[in-house]
């Protein structure tokens, strides 16, 4: 099912550009409880994080595909688990002292390809253009003030996007990214077990023109986080 926003909701729609032609689109939604975050390129997959140590029923965090995607996708993993309407990959965070980002987004410059953005006007919109290097996007979830990060991160690069309260459990979330120099860092990332790659088509139009292609690669796995790169 599509994540929508509500009217308690949080959303930041995020656009990755070079100044000309586009990368991707997704929208980042922070409810009363856990974060969403879904492509606007593809309805049926959504990534939701929970705050905390999660329960047998939901767990810290996951990826999860629908079933009218299942069938266009590849998928090289012993961990995917088939639900009623779909399926669905999970992971814990590793909770560290302070703040623990459970995730990842990295988007290599050579990747941008399209020439139209997808967007839903009923959202806040920012853009982050880059025409070099590697953009690198981190969810955190963080016991630290936004000062406090601030400080912190500004001395490593780190921008943030988004910074909010998450009242139910007590914790602050926070989006940020950097630009690196060099896309060519990702190509020697280590992939975890759980390991896959999806490629998405999007829905048949009216147009003549070649349809773009949606992929992901999930599963590349530093010590206290995954990473997915946009492709």
């Amino acid at each position: 099912m599509p994540v929508k926003p509500d009217l308690n909701s949080k959303h930041l729609q995020l656009i990755i550009s070079n100044g000309g032609k586009f990368h991707q689109t997704f929208t980042v939604i922070i409810k009363n409880s856990n974060v969403l975050i879904q492509p606007t390129s593809s309805e049926y997959l959504h990534i939701t994080m929970h705050p905390k140590k999660g329960t047998k029923k939901r767990m810290n965090s996951h990826l999860r595909i629908e079933n009218e995607s299942v069938k266009r996708f590849e998928i090289k993993s012993a961990d995917i688990i088939k639900i009623k309407n779909g399926k669905l990959i999970q992971w814990n965070r590793k909770i560290l002292p302070s703040y623990d980002s459970p995730l990842e987004f990295i988007f290599p410059a050579c990747y941008i390809k399209s020439y139209k953005a997808d967007l839903k006007t009923d959202l806040n919109t920012q853009m982050i253009s880059y025409n070099k290097g590697a953009l690198k996007m981190n969810f955190w979830f963080t016991t630290s003030n936004k000062e406090t990060l601030e400080r912190y991160w500004n001395n490593s690069g780190l921008k943030i996007l988004m910074f909010e309260r998450i009242e139910k459990t007590n914790e602050n979330f926070a989006l940020t990214y950097h630009i690196e120099e060099s896309d060519e860092s990702y190509k020697n990332m280590v992939k975890a077990n759980d390991y896959f790659q999806v490629g998405i088509n999007e829905k048949e139009g009216s147009s003549t023109q070649p349809r773009d292609e949606f992929s992901i690669t999930f599963g590349l796995s530093p010590p206290h986080k995954k990473s997915i790169i946009f492709h």
